[in-house]
């Protein structure tokens, strides 16, 4: 074993909840790791109905952002098998997950990918939300025995790698992508617009 792997592992056992854990803990973690996820995509379509033009830009980065995390995290899974902790029989597991790879966390990508999005963007309200949001994820994943602390950090690297890499890029993308995805919304959604129920 490494020394970055022996102190990743150290890490995991004093964060990993214990087996004697509370179940309001076990709950609270669960609530992060899996229910709090899905407050993400609520959240931006409410920044798009209602938010003014940057936010909107912001939205439409944030997907691409997403994507390019995702193929990156592909990437990485496929040429480097990583075993979760529950595989090596290290510290409790209190979240039923496959066997896949642990490295890095597609959980904590996501989060990561929105919360970078929104630092870089100086959106900074939304920025502080987004990575409240990342950090409670991250913490649950590796308490609840499904992930490492290294995994974590990997994700945060390689959303940050993914919104860096997509920097020079955008403003091309944003200038043909941001109307047209406009235009779509207020020819779909052009009822509700007109009643002001959402904005324009």
């Amino acid at each position: 074993m490494n020394l970055i792997e022996y102190f990743n592992q150290q890490i995991f056992l004093n964060i990993n909840a214990p087996a004697d854990a509370s179940q309001f803990m076990i709950s609270v973690a669960h609530f992060f790791a899996q229910t709090l996820p899905t407050f993400t995509p609520v959240v931006l379509i409410a920044l798009w109905l209602y938010g003014d033009e940057r936010s909107r830009e912001l939205v439409l980065k944030t997907v691409f952002v997403f994507a390019v995390a995702m193929l990156l995290n592909l990437l990485v899974h496929t040429l480097w098998f990583h075993p979760r902790p529950f595989m090596i029989h290290l510290g409790t597991n209190f979240l039923h997950h496959g066997p896949d790879s642990s490295f890095p966390s597609d959980h904590m990508t996501t989060a990561s990918s929105v919360a970078w999005t929104f630092v870089l963007g100086r959106k900074w309200a939304m920025a502080v939300l987004f990575t409240v949001l990342a950090l409670m994820v991250g913490w649950a994943r590796v308490y609840l025995g499904v992930h490492f602390p290294l995994d974590i950090m990997g994700s945060v690297v390689v959303a940050g790698v993914a919104c860096a890499g997509l920097a020079s890029l955008w403003p091309k993308i944003s200038a043909f992508v941001l109307p047209a995805a406009l235009k779509a919304y207020r020819e779909l959604l052009a009822w509700p617009i007109a009643k002001g129920w959402v904005g324009r």
